[in-house]
């Protein structure tokens, strides 16, 4: 396994398995984005504007999701549906 400023190059799922903690927030964050799209906040579609592929998930309040873009660091709030 190499690593890159001190960064492994292991996935989330290979994380999670080890870390219960990564595996909460791993399927928080991907009921987030599913909620998103549903919502219309964030798309499927990798040629719109605001495709799912492009934003990082941060995290939630009581009543929204919060992404941050990850190429021009803008964040964003979708309503939960």
């Amino acid at each position: 396994m190499t690593t890159q400023n001190n960064i492994t190059n292991e996935t989330i799922v290979d994380r999670s398995r080890r870390d219960p903690e990564i595996a909460v927030h791993a399927a928080i964050a991907k009921a987030a984005f599913k909620s998103a799209i549903l919502a219309g906040g964030l798309s499927r579609d990798p040629w719109r504007k605001n495709y799912a592929g492009n934003y990082m998930y941060m995290h939630s309040t009581d009543r929204y999701d919060h992404f941050k873009n990850i190429i021009t660091r803008r964040y964003l709030q979708v309503e939960r549906s």
